[in-house]
């Protein structure tokens, strides 16, 4: 799973602006922007972290960290420090028991070190580490002193294994034929595995390798079959009652990676064994296209039924989705992700190419459509879909944009771009309001934001999201100022 944390600058005096309205609250730092660094790591019920270089001296070729906790109010609990090696960048952190463990290392070199602090006491404890080289780090998860990192080694996934305390590290083995990666890395929190999915590609077709760990010790490795026209592209599982797991994943209709035509759903015993398993095409969920107009959900309806009705294969999709990871709330288990497709320009005439100029198709970016939620029983049947549109969202590199609220009563999405907050409530399946803009703001009506940079939203606790950043700001009386701002704002609510 991927973590998205920004630069910003530390100064001795951070304060904390809170709304008088119940529903906004806001954390602001001051910085100057382009010299020291600061981290942003989000713990769920128990607050949030930031940390940053401080600019003590502490010793040659050593550099001292600040962490500071803050609780669901953004009200500071406590501050420490810890020393680190001066070139050992950070480079991702895991959360667990209610413990932050922070690696830090150079790309492709032999030396780490991990940091591990304990939020509810506010204490860190540093270990030295030396693993392969060349080791390209992507991944990381971590349960009671377990560390597990997945990455490249000389063109080969890896995962790597070590006890902080035994300092021990081992490969762990990964069985697979033709080329692989290793697409997720995540902690199942109630059995307090260490969950692996591996998508191999051999002789043109996709498999989907799921492996378990716990102590460094592999206790599942299951193959997830394909069938005709259903190629598995990628799955994740989550624990649901009786030693079960749920397993969602993605399908096409090809062999090789191309669209995702729907989602593959099953139940893994807990003798490992894939039990009830089922495709749902994309084309069968009640609101898929619920994003066009009607007209154009119903050009699609008939294409729809006309194949199905002379035996073809069914609609192909054009776009892949961004699976966020499954989460369970109130019973359910809550799938998200944004539907996207490659955007390309091609260097050379567009009408008149030379034979020996051709033309060449370069990358660009990624441009979302639309966001689709559901929701599933524990038997992985599905309850409700909806879906919400996002207008124009173009990125470079690809990363969750969307937040989900289910509720029985009202639910919402919530994402940003652009300087604007967009929201839509919805009830289960059915269509639901419209779509709301806001400009994100401060709390303080005398503050006019001149420009946002690099701001990213997460799901937070209950009802409440975070949104953060850098800002600047210019205030009627008080002049202008610079900020690293977090600000916590509820769903289906409007900033004061």
């Amino acid at each position: 799973m991927k973590i998205y944390l920004f630069w910003v600058v530390y100064t001795l005096f951070t304060f904390v602006s809170l709304a008088g309205q119940a529903q906004t609250k806001r954390l602001e730092i001051p910085v100057r922007l382009g010299f020291d660094q600061m981290y942003m790591a989000p713990i769920g019920k128990d607050g949030l972290v930031v940390f940053n270089k401080s600019r003590k001296s502490v010793g040659k070729g050593l550099v001292e960290y600040v962490f500071r906790k803050y609780d669901q109010d953004l009200h500071e609990d406590w501050t420490i420090t810890s020393i680190v090696k001066r070139n050992l960048p950070f480079i991702d952190y895991a959360y667990s028991a209610r413990t932050l463990y922070l690696l830090f290392g150079k790309a492709q070199s032999r030396n780490y070190q991990v940091v591990k602090v304990n939020v509810s006491a506010g204490f860190s404890e540093k270990f030295d580490f030396f693993f392969l080289d060349k080791l390209n780090i992507q991944q990381l998860a971590a349960v009671n002193n377990d560390i597990y990192i997945a990455g490249m080694l000389q063109g080969e996934p890896t995962i790597l294994h070590t006890n902080l305390i035994l300092k021990k590290t081992k490969i762990l083995s990964l069985s697979f034929k033709g080329r692989a990666v290793i697409e997720s890395l995540y902690l199942d929190t109630l059995n307090n595995f260490v969950n692996a999915t591996v998508v191999s590609l051999n002789r043109g077709e996709t498999k989907v390798l799921l492996k378990s760990y716990v102590k460094g010790k592999e206790v599942r490795s299951i193959e997830l079959p394909n069938e005709k026209d259903k190629y598995l592209q990628d799955a994740q599982v989550i624990a649901t009652e009786n030693d079960e797991q749920l397993i969602v994943g993605t399908y096409s209709q090809y062999s090789e990676r191309r669209a995702h035509q729907g989602l593959f759903v099953g139940r893994l015993t807990a003798q490992s064994e894939l039990k009830s398993h089922q495709y749902y095409s994309f084309n069968d969920l009640k609101n898929f296209y619920g994003h066009l107009n009607e007209r154009e959900q119903k050009r699609i309806a008939r294409k729809i039924l006309r194949r199905k009705k002379r035996g073809k294969k069914e609609l192909p999709i054009q776009d892949k989705i961004l699976l966020h990871r499954i989460v369970k709330e109130n019973g359910q288990y809550i799938a998200l992700g944004e539907m996207f497709y490659e955007t390309v320009r091609v260097v050379g005439g567009a009408f008149f190419t030379p034979r020996n100029f051709p033309q060449q198709r370069i990358p660009r970016e990624w441009e979302y459509s639309r966001a689709i939620g559901l929701s599933l029983d524990k038997s992985g049947r599905i309850l409700w879909d909806n879906v919400m549109k996002l207008e124009r969202v173009k990125v470079p590199t690809l990363y969750p944009v969307t937040m989900l609220k289910p509720d029985a009563d009202s639910s919402c999405f919530v994402y940003y771009y652009m300087d604007e907050v967009f929201s839509k409530n919805f009830k289960e399946s059915k269509k639901g309001g419209e779509i709301k803009a806001q400009e994100l703001k401060t709390t303080d009506e005398n503050d006019e934001v001149r420009e946002n940079i690099r701001v990213q939203t997460r799901r937070w606790v209950g009802d409440s999201y975070l949104i953060w950043g850098y800002q600047r700001i210019r205030h009627k009386q008080k002049g202008r100022r610079k900020v690293f701002f977090v600000q916590k704002m509820r769903f289906g609510e409007h900033q004061k």
